[in-house]
């Protein structure tokens, strides 16, 4: 009795075996860069212009459409899989134009789809993150890969800051704010300094010149930074 037991349940493994599905390794499309990393980086200075595209995994035997669009559903649980606490661009500070596109017969990838932001209507500071997803393949079998059907587009506003021109005197003087008059952060209590520093080369040996860094010194509420001369 025991033997023909154990070769039923040998022969139900087998057929469980036997039902498996085999993994899918038919064509498909998905939005361009994202076989690595679902994030496209976009730097926002101004006017600025995106390209997107879609890819296929084989030259299309006929014109593909594919239909593109913007996903902001998609966001919150981005942000739960991911730890961040990105926000979708505001309202008329981004265009977006999608819809549908096209894989031309012949080719792989299809014409750019342009997204583009102005500068001025982001914060600084901010995640911004735009959703942009595939829902749709026309005129093909082409399946849709998953894992990059989507991609999310940060959007980074580039901050600008102010730099000491150095070209002419080769220092920057600080005024102080004590009791001076004519110094133009009198009304100031106290200040704090922030710099940033790039140094290119450094005297050697005896050279006297150089056009780096070569001292900084501060005194009290004034401070001199020196650039190439030498001094130590």
């Amino acid at each position: 009795m025991k033997k023909y037991t154990l070769l039923s349940l040998l022969a139900l493994l087998l057929c469980v075996s036997g039902c498996k599905t085999e993994p899918d390794y038919s064509d498909a499309v998905y939005m361009t860069g994202t076989l690595t990393s679902s994030n496209v980086k976009f730097l926002v200075e101004g006017q600025s212009t995106l390209g997107l595209t879609v890819t296929s995994t084989d030259k299309a035997e006929t014109d593909v459409t594919v239909g593109v669009q913007v996903a902001p559903q998609l966001l919150e649980s981005f942000n739960s899989s991911t730890g961040r606490n990105c926000q979708m661009p505001p309202e008329g500070s981004y265009s977006f134009e999608g819809g549908e596109v096209i894989i031309p017969a012949g080719q792989n990838q299809s014409i750019q789809i342009k997204v583009t932001a102005d500068s001025e209507k982001l914060q600084e500071g901010v995640s911004y993150c735009l959703p942009v997803t595939i829902t749709s393949v026309s005129n093909s079998d082409l399946k849709v890969m998953e894992s990059s059907r989507t991609a999310y587009v940060m959007l980074t506003k580039v901050i600008e800051i102010k730099a000491a021109y150095l070209a002419r005197r080769g220092y920057f003087n600080i005024p102080s704010f004590g009791d001076q008059e004519n110094s133009p952060v009198k009304a100031l209590g106290q200040m704090t300094l922030e710099m940033k520093v790039l140094p290119k080369s450094f005297p050697v040996g005896q050279e006297k010149s150089a056009s780096g860094i070569s001292s900084l010194c501060g005194c009290e509420e004034n401070f001199l930074f020196r650039f190439g001369d030498g001094a130590r």
